[in-house]
């Protein structure tokens, strides 16, 4: 059990360490904003930036319409297709970021000319990404942000419908920490060390998306996760035209989680003062996605997580100790997400009224996404009408 307690507080909280936690506090830092970010890991150590071989989405603006069609076809159409767009516009502004802070890439390789293809930055090795995020987390704490390692998140604290906080462990001093924050991001990446067989690090492990889920925010496309398996297995299988059988698919590995929490254009979630960024983050990529595009999802949308938040919190006031501690002492009897009961559990002045009862977050098909089934994975109400959206309307208007 932690000994004592101690309190901190900030402007803008982020928690994860990663590509899209490190952006978000650049970018929130860039605003002024007084930020902390906090990691369950100690320094420098692998997580799913590190260890990526440093292959981004390469666009220009004039490859931006391509770049679209290609995320959404990829994703099944399952995609929110403004995400997408946004997705689009800013990866050519990702790499001009990323270049000016001292990133540096090889040539960019196209699958054709003037169309979208990857680059990959030049850094070498096994945890070749820790170049680019050592590179972005040095500027943001150049601009003032405070870094905070083994510091295991456990609750999101709220308040009149609000996130105001977060409690932590801090694992080396077996200390509680109470965080007090105007805005919060959840960047703590996927979850894919829930199966027995995966390539992801150790901190993979889903924690954001059961944080933000107790909080009352909604999740989405759960059921759609990316396996990975050997090449020569899959030419075997394509070559014969055979349908996957139960041996095969047990020799997948899985690589990445396509849902998580539910995120507008700027990363704001369904539950105000909370945003999201990254692999923890649902809703880019649909059912599948493009080869380098994750990494492009944590620069563009956690820069843009950042920027929100700190924006917001110019607007926010300080939560007092008091709100959170009120607060800390009525999450102690709330029910857990998953209750043994087979309840569905209520939180936030019951924001989950519309969501499916017995949701398991980290339970999913292993043999991948069928987006024929999204409807049954999707906690909170309906995206109606998700799939049409602008690539739909543009094929409508040319006559397909």
């Amino acid at each position: 059990m932690p000994r004592t307690q101690s309190t901190i507080r900030c402007d803008v909280l982020i928690v994860g360490a990663g590509a899209a936690g490190v952006m978000a506090a650049l970018e929130a830092a860039r605003e002024g904003a007084e930020v902390c970010v906090i990691s369950k890991m100690p320094p420098r150590a692998s997580n799913c930036t590190t260890r990526a071989f440093g292959d981004l989405t390469y666009s220009t603006d004039d490859t931006a319409e391509e770049l679209f069609s290609q995320v959404v076809e990829t994703g099944g159409f399952l995609n929110n297709q403004e995400l997408v767009e946004v997705f689009a516009q800013e990866v050519p502004r990702a790499l001009e970021t990323l270049a000016e802070l001292g990133v540096e890439f090889d040539e960019p390789k196209q699958g054709a000319p003037e169309m979208p293809g990857t680059v990959r930055w030049s850094y070498r090795g096994k945890d070749a990404g820790l170049g680019m995020t050592e590179t972005v987390h040095a500027a943001a704490e150049d601009l003032g942000a405070r870094f905070f390692y083994e510091q295991m998140a456990t609750r999101v604290l709220t308040d009149s419908e609000r996130a105001i906080g977060l409690t932590t462990i801090n694992l080396k001093e077996q200390e509680l920490v109470v965080w007090q924050a105007k805005s919060l991001v959840i960047a703590t990446g996927g979850g894919a060390r829930a199966y027995p067989r995966t390539d992801n690090p150790p901190g993979a492990t889903g924690d954001g998306m059961l944080l933000a889920y107790e909080a009352g925010a909604e999740l989405v496309d759960l059921e759609c996760i990316s396996f990975g398996f050997p090449q020569e297995r899959l030419d075997d299988l394509l070559r014969l035209s055979e349908a996957p059988h139960e041996p095969f698919l047990k020799l997948g590995h899985a690589h990445y989680f396509l849902g998580g929490i539910k995120i507008g254009a700027s990363g704001e979630t369904t539950l105000p003062g909370l945003y999201a960024a990254g692999e923890v983050a649902g809703g880019v990529f649909g059912a599948a996605r493009l080869g380098g595009s994750a990494l492009a999802d944590t620069v563009v949308f956690g820069a843009r997580a950042g920027r929100a938040a700190a924006l917001a919190s110019r607007e926010a006031e300080m939560p007092s100790s008091n709100a959170l501690l009120k607060r800390r002492a009525a999450s102690r009897e709330r029910p857990s997400a998953r209750s043994s009961q087979g309840r569905q559990p209520q939180a936030g002045g019951g924001r989950r009224e519309h969501q499916e009862a017995d949701v398991e977050l980290l339970r999913h098909d292993e043999d991948g996404c069928d987006p024929g089934r999204r409807g049954r994975a999707v906690v909170g109400p309906g995206r109606t009408g998700r799939g049409a959206g602008r690539w739909g309307r543009r094929r409508a208007a040319r006559g397909h």
